[in-house]
């Protein structure tokens, strides 16, 4: 196949891709209560249909033997595909086919587990996703194809490339404990300034609807191409001409859902803004996850947690800027993740990780997970999860096999703080424009730092060029946290 065969039927593979997602993005909004069973089926059926594009003989010979032009976009492309045709052919088409069908089951348990606070509603589902996961891993370490890829990497590891290609899990570990460390040393002073006077904006759902389109709009999101919808946990998916984002609200407060629906206003935002002449093809796509919540935590942050922020939505709201900062600001040690502030929000995801690794590694048995998440959040909190339902039955990651997802989060947090340095520099003025509801600048300045660059390079060398060189630290991060509230 010549290299235009090879991207014409990668793209079949993308548009298998593209229509699992909406699949999922419907089973999280509106598909019907009994349908789960149905939708497992067609899930498993796209993912077989996957499997064989991408490992048919033809085709995976082509890509393996091709020889590119040295350091062109070719060979990248080629590059990028040969990892993900080794991962596909070190699968069993049956395991890759069980790994959707289980994720459908899974999630369903969840959802009924925290309707009723009980993980051990949920703890066979997760037992069986957790056992495909590790098989999964060790399929990869087996691959003779992947050998040097994959190296010495333990199945925590390996799982953890999925979602940040090249990236050292063991570095993102010390990176994370260096923060903990930086985190908790603040934390005393952080929670002694905390506002006590926290207002609520008790909001219809209706009302709310409209605010947080309004907001999403104005950030840059082009309703002609995607949509916003209400699902239990927000996310976002689907394709950049095709964009499905979710959120939630709580009529009690409209700051408690509008901070999701900006979150998820950042992840939509870089997938639409990605070189269209390579979409659909290896390359086309976000390098990394942890690039990806770079955005997403941008804008719900350093932008949607700014006095500038609040200025503009004071003028949407009728209410006293001070006041909508001060709820958005409020620093406090709280049970759930995605409420959690911005300080201590890396807390959660070093709690996540630790738990994560140690299931993949089998060091702890899933029935002990609710204790050992307790015990953990104790010695990071000094609190203890009332329920289960504000413990380990937070977050949807892990039942629909998203393993090795959470480390990415603070790796957002973490490159978001050095992009805000650098923002800062560029435009000295940016607090006036978002005061005034003017927002289109930040897509352009991100844009040339990180969406330009799409998937032609791993997670390392991206966050590189994106920083011109710089490492990636803590330091931006406990700067702008002492900037700010200290």
């Amino acid at each position: 196949m010549t290299y235009q065969e090879i991207l014409d039927h990668y793209k079949k593979v993308k548009l298998i891709v593209s229509a699992a997602n909406l699949l999922h993005w419907d089973m999280e909004t509106y598909m019907p209560e009994e349908s789960g069973s149905l939708r497992g089926q067609q899930l498993a059926n796209l993912s077989g249909i996957h499997h064989d594009l991408l490992t048919e003989d033809r085709f995976m010979d082509s890509v393996m033997s091709h020889k590119s032009p040295k350091n062109s976009q070719e060979e990248k492309q080629i590059n990028r595909l040969k990892i993900m045709v080794a991962k596909t052919k070190a699968l069993d088409k049956k395991l890759a086919e069980e790994l959707s069908s289980v994720e459908v089951s899974a999630i369903n348990s969840w959802k009924e587990a925290r309707g009723k606070k009980d993980f051990k509603i949920a703890a066979p589902s997760l037992k069986k996703m957790m056992s495909l996961q590790i098989q999964k891993a060790q399929s990869y370490a087996a691959s003779s194809e992947l050998k040097s890829y994959f190296g010495d990497k333990n199945n925590y590891e390996i799982l953890v490339d999925d979602y940040e290609p090249g990236l050292k899990a063991t570095e993102v570990k010390n990176l994370l404990g260096r923060l903990v460390e930086g985190t908790k040393d603040r934390l005393p002073k952080l929670l002694g300034k905390a506002s006590k006077e926290i207002i609520k904006i008790p909001m219809s759902e209706a009302e709310q609807t409209k605010i947080n389109r309004k907001i999403v709009a104005d950030l840059g999101f082009d309703f002609k191409q995607g949509r916003l919808d209400k699902s239990v946990h927000p996310f976002s998916g689907g394709t950049p001409q095709d964009i499905r984002m979710t959120t939630r609200y709580f009529e009690h407060d409209l700051l408690e859902g509008l901070t999701g629906s900006i979150h998820e206003t950042g992840h939509a935002l870089y997938d639409s803004s990605l070189p269209r002449e390579h979409v659909l093809t290896p390359c086309g796509e976000a390098c990394s996850m942890g690039t990806h919540e770079s955005q997403s935590r941008f804008y719900e942050n350093f932008i949607g947690r700014s006095r500038a922020f609040s200025n503009y939505l004071s003028k949407l709201i009728d209410k006293p800027s001070e006041d909508i900062f001060l709820s958005l600001n409020n620093v406090k040690q709280s049970f759930v993740r995605v409420e959690a502030d911005e300080v201590t929000y890396n807390l959660h995801i070093a709690l996540r990780m630790e738990l994560e690794e140690k299931m993949i590694l089998e060091k702890l048995s899933i029935d002990d997970l609710p204790e050992a998440w307790n015990s953990l959040f104790k010695s990071y909190f000094d609190l203890t999860p009332p329920s289960d339902l504000e413990g380990c039955l937070q977050d949807t990651h892990w039942y629909g096999g998203a393993v090795g997802y959470f480390p990415t989060y603070s790796i957002g947090n973490l490159l978001a703080a050095e992009f805000f340095q650098d923002f800062k520099k560029e435009y000295p003025e940016w607090e006036k424009n978002v005061s005034n509801g003017e927002f289109t600048f930040i897509r352009r300045f991100m844009g040339e730092k990180l969406h330009k660059h799409a998937a032609f390079y791993n997670s390392p060398e991206t966050i590189s060029l994106a920083l011109d060189g710089r490492p990636l630290g803590e330091q931006a991060f406990l700067n702008y946290l002492d900037e700010k509230y200290l």
